[in-house]
Order: C-alpha cells, then structure tokens, then sequence
C-alpha cells in the first residue's frame, strides 16, 4: 500500500510543480513587462532555466536580472539610487500586476496595506 501513497504523493508534487512552473513564468513576464516600462531599458525578454535555488518551489518564484556588473555602464547605472528607486518599484508593480491577473490578493485590499508593505520592504533592500 505504501508503493500506491508514494506514487500518489508523487503525482500530486508533480501536478502542483507544473502548475507552479505555469504561474512562475505568468509571474515573470508581469515582473519582466514592468521594468522594461520602467526602467525604460532594452527587452531582452524572459529566460528559462532549471536554477537550483528556484526548483521545488510550490509557489511561483523567479529570479530577477537588473544588469551586467561585467559592463562598465551598467555598473554606473546600477549604483544610482534613481535607477535602484526605479528597479524596486517596477518590481513590486510586476508583482502586483501578477497579483490582479491571477486574483492572488497582493496589495489588492481597502487599505492597501500589502502594497504599502511591500513598496516599503522594496526601499529597504535598497539599502
């Protein structure tokens, strides 16, 4: 009987691992379409990949690219607090914009508490 709960427990993580891959990908193409608009940089598109970090993740999950630290411009740009400010808030926009399409609840509530929180955490990692 173990064999049959095994095998079972094991369909489900792969049902829910697909589902999650679908929505990670949903995920950063809203983040990716927004710092595009924002940081009004080149649209080199959305990448896959199998990265360690991500795999197994049962919540959709991306990693972010904000530049190249090998291109001596990007550096500039990067170490900017305007363009930092700027990366933070298409990042948190992205991800309430994936929020509304999905009706995940992610700053959608009448306070706005959760966007206000994460516009907030957003400032701080840039510190």
């Amino acid at each position: 009987m173990d064999g049959v709960t095994d095998d079972l427990k094991n369909m489900l993580l792969d049902m829910a691992q697909s589902v999650t891959h679908h929505e990670s990908f949903r995920l950063a193409e809203s983040v990716h379409k927004s710092m595009v608009k924002g940081t009004r940089r080149e649209d080199r598109g959305v990448k896959q990949a199998p990265f360690v970090v991500l795999y197994g993740a049962l919540m959709p999950a991306i990693l972010v690219e904000v530049g190249f630290i090998s291109n001596a411009k990007e550096v500039v740009r990067l170490k900017s607090p305007r363009h930092q400010t700027r990366m933070a808030n298409s990042i948190v926009d992205g991800i309430i914009g994936f929020g509304r399409l999905t009706g995940m609840d992610i700053g959608n509530n009448n306070e706005g508490g959760k966007e206000i929180e994460l516009r907030r955490t957003a400032k701080e990692i840039r510190r």
